[in-house]
């Protein structure tokens, strides 16, 4: 066996394990007729998380958090490698792909790029899942803000909050220029967490 695929193995023997965990602890709601996917564009600090937890009981929102995923992963001892970036992306994927099928809304709490819009685009076609609304905001905040917003974080026990190191790599790697791809910008300088929450249930007809 190759050097990639015994990473592969490896990735998907973790994953597979990891993923049930978390399937099993999520907070199910009841099934919408029509679901919807919550996509949310923005760095760390712009306020994904906040505006998610206003929005998720309102809405019967699953959420899906890599930072969550990453922190079970710290807990079992694993530590950041090419193995464990691979392993959050395929958990994130498993859990999905459960949720889809079962018909739940769902929100993914990350910085969702135009190549992540797509990517859920296309797995909803290649699966004819037709009845899900995608719903794509984008938040807007300065370098400045979101470097003071992070600052500002207090330490949760067992929540990761990320690092100003990941900012910085994230502001490098996934500068947008295009947004047309989302529904709504907000500018989350001009607005609390309470009013974005509020434009977004707006732009959902609530």
């Amino acid at each position: 066996m190759s050097k990639d695929d015994k990473l592969t193995s490896g990735v998907n023997k973790e994953a597979e394990k990891l993923s049930k965990e978390i399937i099993k602890d999520l907070q199910l709601p009841d099934v919408g007729l029509k679901p919807i996917v919550l996509l949310l564009g923005g760095f760390q600090g712009s306020g994904k998380t906040t505006v998610i937890d206003i929005l998720k009981d309102e809405l019967g929102l699953v959420v899906v958090s890599l930072d969550e995923i990453r922190q079970r992963m710290f807990d079992k001892g694993m530590v950041v490698s090419e193995e464990f970036r691979e392993i959050v992306i395929v958990i994130a994927m498993k859990v999905f792909e459960y949720l889809f099928y079962k018909g739940y809304s769902i929100a993914w709490d990350t910085n969702v790029t135009p190549l992540k819009i797509k990517q859920v685009e296309d797995f909803l076609k290649s699966k004819d899942l037709n009845n899900y609304c995608l719903v794509k905001v984008y938040f807007e905040t300065s370098k400045k803000e979101l470097i003071k917003r992070l600052n500002q974080r207090r330490d949760v026990a067992g929540i990761y909050r990320g690092t100003l190191d990941e900012l910085e790599a994230s502001m490098k790697k996934d500068k947008i220029d295009d947004k047309s791809v989302y529904d709504l910008i907000i500018d989350t300088e001009k607005f609390d967490a309470q009013a974005v929450a509020e434009q977004i249930k707006t732009l959902l007809g609530h």
